[in-house]
């Protein structure tokens, strides 16, 4: 388990204790968190003639961690 997987949990944790605190959320002992993490591959600079902005010249890869109950 990374450092940042066990950041993104505690703070979500944190979160849902806020949120319970707060009455935003009534009823529930417990909730399933999940999260995804988008890398973005850019165009090399050398290929400044590349339109930086058109999405179609990136290559993205989306990680996805499985359900954690908090």
């Amino acid at each position: 388990v990374s450092f940042g997987h066990t950041s993104l949990i505690q703070y979500s944790n944190y979160v849902l204790l806020r949120m319970k605190s707060a009455s935003e959320i009534s009823g529930a002992d417990s909730i399933m968190v999940r999260y995804e993490i988008f890398n973005a591959k850019f165009p090399r600079f050398s290929k400044r003639e590349i339109d930086f902005y058109d999405l179609k010249s990136y290559k993205f890869n989306k990680m996805t961690s499985k359900f954690y109950k908090l």
